[in-house]
This record gives C-alpha cells, sequence and structure tokens, in this order.
C-alpha cells in the first residue's frame, strides 16, 4: 500500500483575547507530507507509541493542559497507523470541547455557526473502545485510546467475547468483511462496573457502539441510520438519541435543564451535533457535583485537609459532613458510587 500524502491546515485554536470568538483560521500550504511523518514532526504536541507495527498517536499532556490544539493534534486521539506502510488501521474522534470549553463554544459562536437541527446523543459514562481489524496480521484488534494490548484493552475484549459467544460460527468473519470492506473500525463506549467504576451507576458491564468511523486522515463518520443497521447485524446496543433540536432556542433550553441537579441525576450528559458533524459536549450537574465529591472522597480517604469553602450550599455540606462521618479507612476503600449510595439511605436532604 502507497503512503497517502495530503496537505494539512495550518489551524491552531487560540483564545481571543478581545473578541472571545474564534479567531480566522490562517491557512498555510506545507510540504506534502504523509500524516505518519507530519504526526511524527511535532513530538513537543504529539507521543508515538510503537506496538509491532502499528503505532498510536496521541496529544500529550502540555496540548492538553495548554489549551493549545492545531488541526493535527486535534486529530491524535486513538489514532492507530500501520507504521510500515502508513495505513490507519483504527481511529477515534478529533477531540472536541466542552459546552463554553472554548471562545468558540459559547452561545454567541453556536449560535452563529450551528446548522440545525442538532442532534443530543445520551452520553455513557465508560472508557473508550476501538474495534478495529489488522489486515496484516489477520486478527481483531482491541483498542483503548493508546495501546492494543493493555489492561483495559483487555477489559474490552473480556466484554465484548463474553456478550458474543453464543454467535454463529461466521459471525467473526461477517464482522470482519463488513469493517474491511467499508474500511471503517467500531467506536464504543466501554462500561466495566468492576474493574473501572466512574460515577454513573451500571448494574453490569456494556458495551454501547457509538460511531463506526472511516479510516481516513479527515474525521468521516456513517450515519446513525447505518450506524443503527450495523447495530441489529451484529447484536450491537447503539448510542440513544436523546433528543432533537430544531433551532437555537430549543438548544439553549436543553443545556440550561443541563445544570440542574434533579433534571440530570443518574446521567453523565450529552454530546451535541449539528448537521455539519460539528461535535460538543455537555455534563450535566449531578454528575458534576459527584465529581468533584469524588475528590474530596479521595483527599479524606488519603489523609488530607479539604478547604470547606467550597461548600456552599446545605446539600454539599450535608455529603461533606456524611464523608467525614464514614472516616478515612472507608473512604480510601470504597468508591464514590458506595459513599453516595451510603449517603442517600441516611439523608434526604435537597439542593
Amino acid at each position: 500500500m502507497k503512503y497517502e500524502c495530503f496537505y494539512l491546515k495550518n489551524d491552531v485554536f487560540r483564545e481571543d483575547k478581545t473578541t472571545k470568538v474564534l479567531s480566522a483560521p490562517v491557512e498555510e500550504k506545507v510540504p506534502e507530507m504523509t500524516l505518519i511523518e507530519l504526526l511524527r514532526s511535532k513530538p513537543e504536541d504529539i507521543t508515538e507509541k510503537k506496538q509491532g507495527h502499528i503505532s498510536s498517536f496521541n496529544f500529550n499532556k502540555k496540548v492538553f493542559t495548554s489549551g493549545v490544539w492545531s488541526e493535527l493534534s486535534k486529530i491524535a486521539r486513538g489514532l492507530f497507523i500501520d507504521n510500515e506502510d502508513g495505513s490507519i488501521v483504527a481511529r477515534g474522534f478529533d477531540k472536541f470541547f466542552n459546552y463554553r470549553e472554548r471562545s468558540f463554544n459559547n452561545d454567541e459562536w453556536l449560535k452563529e455557526h450551528l446548522k440545525f437541527p442538532v442532534v443530543g446523543y445520551k452520553k455513557y459514562n465508560g472508557f473508550l473502545g476501538i474495534l478495529a481489524f489488522d489486515k496484516k496480521d489477520d486478527k481483531f484488534l482491541f483498542c483503548t485510546k493508546s495501546l492494543v494490548d493493555g489492561d483495559y484493552s483487555k477489559f474490552f475484549r473480556e466484554i465484548f467475547e463474553n456478550q458474543h459467544k453464543n454467535e454463529a460460527d461466521d459471525y467473526w468473519k461477517q464482522l470482519a468483511n463488513q469493517m474491511v470492506n467499508g474500511n471503517f473500525c467500531l467506536v464504543f463506549e466501554v462500561i466495566d462496573p468492576v474493574n473501572d467504576p466512574h460515577i454513573v451507576e451500571y448494574a453490569k458491564p456494556e458495551l454501547i457502539l457509538l460511531d463506526a468511523i472511516y479510516l481516513e486522515p479527515t474525521f468521516r463518520h456513517t450515519s446513525y441510520t447505518v450506524l443503527k443497521d450495523i447495530g441489529n447485524a451484529f447484536n450491537f446496543k447503539v448510542k440513544e438519541i436523546g433528543c432533537m433540536l430544531p433551532d437555537w432556542d430549543a438548544l439553549k433550553k436543553k443545556i440550561d435543564a443541563l445544570g440542574d441537579y434533579k433534571n440530570t441525576v443518574g446521567i453523565e450528559g450529552y454530546v451535541f451535533e449539528d448537521q455539519n458533524n460539528y461535535h460538543f459536549k455537555l455534563k450535566g450537574e449531578w454528575y458534576n457535583f459527584w465529581k468533584a465529591m469524588r475528590g474530596v472522597k479521595q483527599s479524606l480517604g488519603a489523609g488530607h485537609r479539604v478547604s470547606t469553602s467550597k461548600f456552599i450550599t446545605p446539600f454539599s455540606n450535608d455529603v461533606y459532613g456524611f464523608m467525614t462521618k464514614l472516616g478515612r479507612e472507608k473512604l480510601h476503600d470504597w468508591s464514590i458510587i458506595e459513599v453516595r449510595n451510603a449517603f442517600e439511605k441516611e439523608y434526604t436532604s435537597e439542593l
């Protein structure tokens, strides 16, 4: 297979301190390079991990903390490339941002640039799993954001194989053919309450099919209708559409509702997508509150002092007081889900 050559826009996303909107990108013609050469040319921003003939590429902590993103670093997120022939083996979503996380995700910018209707997909609380097929080794790959053989890759594989252990003999062959002929990988939310509990409580391990993403440098995915067809054909649970929002007023109403604790109990939030495939996300108040309290739990469980100035509501004070009564040992050993369940049995306070 030949290397693919292409031009990359030199878009660097920085905050415009004056206007608070996205600065116009400057398109600069760069030397013709392969994708893997471009990625390797930015070691200060992008980390490569070689795993046999496959390399993973991910943006590093410096990019994440600085908030300075280029088109190249946005691509480098769960990106796996054959380091011998340059072909893309697996890829996840481009990096996208929270509501109001960047200047171009504020109300003014979104209202002007979004193409309606906007779809709101339920956001699940697990970790990213990418199912790909390695044609060179003739096998499936169970990838996380950076590894094909790490612990979380094994958790992903075990859940997948357990859920599909009773499939027909040709199930795996048909799945491989569909993925190879369609030139896509499958991206899942991996929910593993045993090995990887988060904030939302789940009764059992689950896999949610989030997207079928084409193995191309520029992000492109199948339609939701095609995704549902794939799910039906191969017995995958597909992400749910939570809302269809026809205009800005409907979207803003949904955004405001996600800021209410009672309206968001038990969910992480939503991923919004417009008709031009622009994505942004917003987490609900219930999730944000308990994620923050998880940090408090971890600090107290490690024996550290916690400033009480952040607890400005009776509800948050009740939770904090309950944690201090539990004691350091339980806080160290229990998950935030266990702490929350114990709290809810004892308290009926409201925000």
